[in-house]
């Protein structure tokens, strides 16, 4: 997997909870998107600030919520299941990123992910 995640913090509402998931890329990109598995075991918590993830997609679906990655965009690409979504990557100029090696810009950034889920999800 050429997309690691990891728990960077979570937010514990009354009835929900938001979780931020820093995704670091490596290697090469397909145009098919690149697998991001959203399932809990795929997601690192190395200070254990998740007490829990959800099992399923919630009701509002994880997103993009912020992007470090010198000019370039990226797209959460949704599934049926948190282990089919995919992360995809446009230029400046609204292209999709092309196969192959990733530009350092995306490499060396982070992406930011938000998954929101109702308590008991």
């Amino acid at each position: 997997m050429s997309v690691a995640l990891k728990v960077l913090r979570q937010v514990n509402a009354v009835n929900s909870l938001e979780t931020h998931i820093a995704a670091t890329m490596s290697g090469n990109y397909t145009t098919a998107g690149d697998p991001c598995s959203l399932v809990a075991s795929n997601i690192k918590d190395p200070n254990a600030l998740s007490p829990s993830l959800p099992g399923q997609v919630p009701p509002v679906p994880p997103s993009v919520e912020q992007a470090s990655i010198g000019g370039y965009t990226a797209d959460l690409i949704q599934a049926a299941t948190l282990s089919g979504f995919a992360l995809k990557f446009w230029t400046s100029e609204g292209a999709e990123l092309g196969s192959g090696a990733y530009p350092a810009a995306i490499s060396g950034g982070t992406v930011t992910l938000k998954m929101i889920a109702p308590k008991g999800a």
